[in-house]
């Protein structure tokens, strides 16, 4: 879903995400003329390859976020900078939004269960 940021309104929206295995469920609301905060929580399995054997398994992803999303870039470098995304066009796209977040959640380490038990 896009949305122009000026079109954000100063009441909560919903926003859902369904793919395959992986929910998400936020609400967005703009907080100033320049910022939009949302919120929200993954539930559900996404696809991942482990980093021990290398064999792809259902990794689950129970996660909640908070971002700020301002429009244009920011000069702010406080304690919510690193949940900042910048939006140099003024137009938000959540969908792009879900799918970093998801990829950053896959940056991490993640072992199947196999590797895991091998580990202790």
């Amino acid at each position: 879903m896009k949305i122009e940021f000026k079109k954000v309104s100063f009441n909560s929206s919903t926003i859902n995400y369904l793919q395959n295995d992986l929910k998400f469920d936020g609400i967005f609301e703009k907080t100033d003329q320049k910022t939009v905060k949302c919120r929200g929580k993954f539930s559900g399995f996404i696809s991942h390859i482990c980093d021990r054997c290398a064999k792809e398994f259902s990794l689950p992803f129970d996660e909640e976020i908070e971002l700020r999303i301002v429009d244009g870039i920011t000069e702010q470098k406080d304690e919510d900078f690193f949940n900042t995304i910048e939006c140099i066009d003024s137009i938000i796209d959540f969908d792009e939004i879900i799918k970093s977040e998801i990829e950053l959640y896959k940056n991490e380490y993640h072992y199947c269960e196999k590797c895991k038990q091998q580990g202790e």
